[in-house]
């Protein structure tokens, strides 16, 4: 049988004290087949607006959790909540007011978050391990802050703590917290404006309460940064599961589309169809004998809410989310964080067959080097990088110098050794095309055909010096620079919708860059500043699925592929072709054939 006792918890330094109720699991005499869970783990329930420890799913999840998964719970009121205590600076004031007699203690996330932090304080005294935050609208935005506290004070293991970071149940939880202003001037007008204040009805030290609220109540769920908590929630390896009535009439329903896009991977998204912001759905037939004035009863969701929590709290899914957080040993990006350095990455890697794929930590990319830091200049000695291959013209590398790389012999290969091929003269020269697919395809044939002694020397370097890796880059790393890529990519089998869309992730990389270089282009010359001219600069400066698909149509149509195009412009030979190919393929990592498929 699950016990249950109440306990008041001192918190801050004037008196307060909050009440929470703990129901500790059957004990094994009671149930023998009921299962030791070791360390003793808790699940901390906290409530929303207005409300207290038995309000919605709380008191029923807190019963039936730990007869269900041998788990503790501690259902909480917040400081002057249901049965908790303020202390003497927060009890209520006399007001004149009509019906409303009472003003609200203030009541902030960051108190909230404090109250959080007495009570997990208080568990782990009891030998207890907080292993989830169950929490429900307003409550979710003081678990946020409470978890992103505990992150930045190292609390948490991976943090450089030694506390397992818990999970996150998030029940109609607000995202984009500035709308609580929307939703009071729905309900008020602009009348709390003027008074700083707004009329309400909350549980406040057991018993429903008519009272006005302070301004400064709302201005802080406003204030917080939901964003900012879920990237260091995310960051340091929280899961969530977020739950959300299809009918929410308090907090947007989008928000919980926010939740589950900004804390991905690790998030799985649960929406209650026709249930309300508490829960509830519509109306039951009246019954014959309801005393009048009664509200009527409602469909009620919150068993099913129950349920969906404890599902998601079973030790089969603790382990379900552990094994997919560890079925692969580390991960490599294909971006590298080069300081002075837009669209660095490698662009190898990709897998061919069921056994081979294309050599990565070899073949690099980037825009050009001339911002580069002493930190971008060590990242790259640490990647190994031996060469730098600087498609630009004579006229680029004259108006914008080049970076210098100790310990990387730089080579100067223009595809124009004196017309410039910049984004910005792209877009000069191809600006009369409405379709910047039409001016990208003249470009690449441009540079296919003319291109072959500025390859050759790249090619060259990857046939003699297997293992070695190099970059390529132009300005921007994108048109001069991926026609190259794609040669490459292309001549060792990859498909042409991958080589696209490994083309396309220049977009990404480029992300900083294009609004810097607009900018500047606006403020040199005067006809960019017009909004067509505007949007075609940025068209050009765009990294288009469509325009490398129509490239590499173009060297299979017009120049008959990748190898022959080489063998034709760059002088290889067949052996040399199979040699480059051998340099740059490599079998799957051992192991990779005979992984579990989970």
């Amino acid at each position: 049988m699950v016990s249950e006792t109440k306990h008041m918890i001192p918190v801050g330094s004037q008196g307060a004290e909050l009440a929470g109720i703990l129901n500790e699991p059957p004990s094994a005499v009671d149930n023998p087949n009921f299962k030791t869970i070791f360390p003793p783990k808790v699940v901390l329930i906290l409530h929303g607006q207005g409300g207290h420890k038995d309000y919605c799913y709380q008191r029923m999840l807190g019963q039936e959790l730990p007869g269900e998964n041998g788990m503790w719970t501690f259902r909480l009121d917040f400081r002057g909540c249901g049965e908790s205590t303020e202390d003497d600076h927060h009890k209520l004031k006399d007001v004149n007011w009509p019906e409303y007699k009472v003003t609200k203690p203030i009541r902030t996330i960051k108190r909230d978050a404090e109250d959080i932090e007495a009570a997990v304080t208080w568990l782990q005294k009891r030998g207890l391990t907080v292993c989830a935050l169950v929490a429900h609208s307003r409550g979710c935005l003081a678990a946020m802050e409470w978890f992103h506290n505990g992150i930045n004070a190292n609390k948490f293991i991976g943090s450089g703590g030694n506390t397992v970071l818990p999970a996150f149940v998030n029940c109609s939880g607000r995202y984009k917290t500035h709308e609580i202003w929307d939703k009071l001037r729905e309900g008020y007008g602009y009348t709390w404006k003027e008074h700083k204040q707004y009329r309400s009805v909350e549980n406040f030290e057991g018993k429903y309460t008519k009272m006005l609220v302070s301004i400064e109540e709302p201005t802080s769920i406003a204030n917080t940064d939901i964003p900012g908590h879920c990237k260091a929630f995310k960051n340091a390896g929280g899961h969530t599961l977020t739950v959300f009535g299809s009918r929410d009439q308090v907090v947007n329903v989008e928000d919980a589309g926010h939740f589950a896009n900004a804390l991905q991977p690790r998030h799985h998204l649960s929406i209650i169809r026709d249930a309300d912001h508490n829960f509830y759905g519509d109306e039951l037939p009246a019954e014959k004998d309801a005393e009048p004035g009664k509200r009527p009863k409602k469909v009620n969701y919150n068993p099913r809410v129950t349920k969906i929590i404890i599902d998601w709290l079973k030790s089969e899914a603790f382990h379900a989310r552990a094994l997919n957080d560890m079925a692969t040993i580390g991960t490599v990006t294909r971006f590298k964080d080069v300081d002075g350095i837009d669209n660095f990455r490698d662009y190898g890697g990709f897998q061919l067959d069921s056994k081979t794929s294309i050599i990565q930590g070899v073949l690099y990319r980037c825009a050009d080097l001339r911002s580069v830091t002493s930190a971008g200049v060590a990242t790259i000695n640490q990647l190994g990088i031996k060469a730098v291959f600087d498609f630009r013209s004579e006229i680029e590398v004259t108006r914008n110098g080049f970076g210098k790389v100790d310990g990387t012999e730089r080579v100067h290969t223009p595809v124009f050794k004196s017309k410039d091929l910049s984004p910005e003269a792209l877009a000069e020269r191809y600006r009369n095309f409405l379709d910047p697919i039409e001016g990208f395809k003249r470009a690449y044939d441009e540079i296919l055909t003319v291109g072959g002694p500025s390859y050759e020397k790249p090619l060259r370097f990857l046939l003699e010096n297997p293992g070695t890796p190099m970059i390529v880059h132009c300005t921007a790393g994108k048109d001069r620079t991926g026609v190259f890529c794609a040669l490459v990519l292309r001549l060792l089998g990859l498909d042409h919708d991958t080589i696209s869309r490994e083309y396309e992730l220049t977009t990404f990389g480029l992300r900083e860059a294009v609004p810097r270089l607009i900018e500047a282009l606006s403020t040199e010359r005067a006809e960019w500043s017009d909004p067509a001219m505007a949007e075609k600069m940025a068209n050009m400066l765009s990294s288009r699925y469509d325009c490398m698909m129509q490239a590499l149509d173009l060297l299979e149509n017009k120049f008959g592929g990748a190898e022959k195009w080489i063998m034709d412009n760059c002088g290889f030979t067949k052996e040399d072709i199979e040699t480059l190919k051998k340099n740059l393929i490599s079998p799957v990592e051992p192991g990779w054939e005979l992984s579990y498929k989970m």
